[in-house]
């Protein structure tokens, strides 16, 4: 079995963090392009909660856990891009760079195992 992200999926899902911190999940209509810097650029923006072009790695974690959830990547694949995003394990702040950089690495590392 491989461990093979198929982001061409993700954009049809969009998971809100409400204000109690839990997760609504809901579908939105497949608008424009699929390719993966698109695909990458709609989940950073799911969690980049101010707008500032920053996102909390633990969010960008949970939000493609929650969509990954029916996918055959498991909790210590996406411990490790926990890792790649966060590597002191302080709920680092990351910007759209270094997300995309992160992801690429990611599905290298998925298609190797």
């Amino acid at each position: 079995m491989t461990n093979v992200v198929d982001l061409s999926i993700l954009p049809m899902i969009t998971v809100t963090r409400m204000a109690d911190g839990s997760l609504n999940e809901c579908m939105v209509p497949n608008e424009g392009p699929r390719n993966t810097e698109n695909i990458l650029d709609y989940i950073f923006s799911q969690c980049d909660v101010t707008g500032e072009g920053f996102a909390e790695a633990s969010h960008l974690v949970t939000f493609l856990s929650e969509l990954m959830k029916d996918s055959e990547v498991n909790q210590d694949t996406l411990n490790v891009l926990q890792t790649m995003l966060d590597p002191s394990n302080k709920n680092a702040v990351v910007d759209r760079s270094q997300f995309h950089k992160a992801m690429e690495e990611w599905e290298k590392l998925l298609k190797l195992s």
